[in-house]
């Protein structure tokens, strides 16, 4: 029988794939444990559930250089050829 706490945390993971690997590789267990300390005290929220995919398909897009935010020149050519 899985606990309440597990399952939130299951749930916090699940909710970080929508970020990049490079920034769940460095921000990653920080960001479960506050997402999962969330959940457990408001477990529905359709808007945390919107702005957690919002916020990683915009990190996604920014590591990709789709933002305009300033990259590396090696980055920029990488990040073109990606998109």
């Amino acid at each position: 029988m899985s606990t309440p706490a597990a399952n939130e945390q299951l749930r916090a993971a699940r909710l970080l794939r929508w970020y990049p690997r490079v920034w769940r590789e460095r921000y990653g267990a920080e960001f479960t444990e506050l997402l999962t300390a969330e959940l457990i005290e408001q477990p529905r929220s359709w808007r945390r559930t919107i702005d957690v995919a919002r916020s990683g398909l915009l990190a996604r897009l920014t590591a990709a250089g789709a933002t305009g935010t300033a990259l590396e020149p090696a980055a920029q050519v990488q990040a073109s050829l990606a998109i």
